[in-house]
C-alpha cells in the first residue's frame, strides 16, 4: 500500500510587486509563476510583507465561516445571467469541491454587497 502525499500549493513571493515595472524580467517571471500555479493548482500561496499573521489567520477564519454556511444560503449567490460566477459544489467529477467564483471591479462595493447577501446583517470582517 502506497503512502498518501499531501499536495502543497506553490508559494510565490509578491512582496516586491509594488516596485516592479510591467515588462521587466522580474515582472514576467512573477506573471509566469502565477499563471503556472493557477493552471496547475487553481491557486497559490502569496508571500507578501503586507500580510501579517493576524490578517492571514483572520482571512482564513472568515473563509471557513463562509464555507460552513448552509448550502441554501450559499446558493443565493448564483445568478443565471452570470454562468461563470456563483457558488459551485457537488460536481459529478469532484463531489467534495466547493468554491465561489467572483468577478468584480476593485472598489465597486461588490464584496460588501456579497457579504450582505450571504449575511443579512452584513459581515464587515469578511470584506
Amino acid at each position: 500500500m502506497g503512502s498518501i502525499s499531501t499536495m502543497k500549493l506553490p508559494l510565490i513571493d509578491l512582496s516586491e510587486l509594488d516596485g516592479l515595472k510591467l515588462g521587466t524580467g522580474r515582472w514576467d517571471s512573477l506573471q509566469s509563476q502565477v499563471r503556472e500555479a493557477l493552471e496547475e493548482f487553481g491557486s497559490f500561496e502569496a508571500l507578501t510583507d503586507r500580510m501579517t499573521l493576524e490578517l492571514h489567520n483572520d482571512a482564513f477564519q472568515e473563509l471557513e465561516a463562509l464555507l460552513e454556511l448552509p448550502t441554501d444560503v450559499k446558493r443565493q449567490f448564483n445568478d443565471p445571467d452570470k454562468p461563470y460566477e456563483g457558488y459551485l459544489a457537488n460536481l459529478p467529477h469532484s463531489p467534495l469541491y466547493e468554491a465561489f467564483a467572483m468577478n468584480y471591479a476593485p472598489n465597486s462595493g461588490f464584496i460588501e454587497r456579497f457579504a450582505y447577501l450571504i449575511w443579512p446583517k452584513g459581515n464587515t470582517r469578511f470584506w
